[in-house]
């Protein structure tokens, strides 16, 4: 159980399913296990392993703010409040769209046909010869009490990130929300929202003395600061981001043709709510909202709408239909004790 690497237990903690095993390490155990054996620069092992415990892969983490990170460190492990949905995604030639939670045995297959593309582990992705042709997003909700200047808030993360990339790459949205007298969002504390993907890099060169080529390969991360998307529901109760997903694309210097992939696209948010003193739990839903169909809307016609239960719902100004252009990937819900 990698003992001498890390002193937590890879048992991961999970509320939407139930991936550990009682008698054998599942296949996601086992991966987070490797994942620990490679170093974050910018983190210290500590920490790290109690992330991986906790669901997220490296790449996953790297995208994580420091104080949030030092949030979920700080605090006792059974206090950090997790939830990990895995969601396949499936396009047909037809336009037809579907979505499913996968269950343990599911996931296990998904993650038994990743690959580490670099060697400290950052990179993760589905073969390109797995059996699925379908879609994953990984969604990850992180809560846990903190408190700041004396009051009493929650500090949340949220994570969603592909395993294998859609096909279509245009406006994706991130949405968390949670019930309207369940706390409100902390616009004084420290907030914000990322989206990162890693570009694969491939290329030929001819040998010299000979007609053959030889392949190279290198792997390039791309971090954009998004927070100035994030928007709040007009009565405070959700968040959300946006992004347009970056595509495959080629370009040329010389002779030579270099062949981008983007892939593990990813949205991470951070922020705190501030409790109200008279409720014991916060429950809180998170959505993926993917753009399916093109179209001429720009990024800023993009909203969301929050229920009192706080059930993201997102719309398109100019008279766009939703439903024609965007499919809601999953449904993540965490419920976080308030103290």
């Amino acid at each position: 159980m990698f003992s001498t690497i890390c002193q937590t237990s890879f048992a991961v903690n999970t509320t939407t399913q139930n991936l550990s095993s009682s008698n054998t390490e599942s296949a996601l155990q086992l991966y987070l296990e490797e994942q620990s054996t490679y170093d974050i620069d910018s983190i210290d092992k500590s920490t790290q392993c109690r992330l991986n415990s906790l669901g997220l892969f490296n790449y996953e983490i790297l995208q994580i703010e420091p104080e949030f990170l030092e949030n979920i460190m700080n605090a006792d492990l059974e206090d950090v409040n997790a939830s990990t949905e895995y969601i396949q995604y499936s396009e047909s030639s037809t336009g037809d769209i579907s979505t499913k939670a996968l269950n343990k045995a599911e996931v296990d297959g998904v993650i038994s046909s990743l690959a580490n593309t670099s060697s400290n582990g950052s990179t993760v992705e589905i073969n390109s010869s797995a059996k699925t042709s379908n879609s994953v997003l990984k969604k990850t909700m992180l809560a846990t009490n903190v408190k700041i200047n004396g009051k009493k808030k929650t500090s949340c993360t949220y994570v969603c990130s592909w395993l294998k990339s859609p096909s279509q790459r245009m406006i994706d949205v991130a949405s968390i929300g949670w019930g309207s007298n369940q706390g409100s969002f902390d616009s004084t504390s420290s907030f914000y929202a990322n989206y990162s993907c890693i570009d694969t890099i491939t290329y030929y060169k001819k040998k010299s003395n000979s007609n053959d080529y030889k392949k190279y390969t290198e792997t390039e991360s791309y971090e954009y600061n998004i927070t100035s998307s994030m928007r709040k529901d007009a009565s405070e109760n959700g968040l959300y981001c946006k992004s347009k997903l970056k595509a495959d694309e080629n370009d040329s210097a010389g002779s030579t043709t270099y062949y981008h992939s983007y892939n593990n696209h990813t949205f991470t948010m951070g922020f705190y709510l501030t409790n109200v003193s008279n409720i014991s739990h916060t429950y809180f839903r998170g959505v993926y909202s993917h753009q399916k169909k093109k179209s001429s809307f720009k990024i800023d016609s993009i909203s969301v709408n929050f229920g009192i239960t706080g059930v993201p719902s997102i719309s398109i100004s100019g008279g766009y239909k939703k439903e024609t252009y965007y499919s809601d990937i999953g449904d993540v819900l965490l419920l976080n004790h308030v103290y």
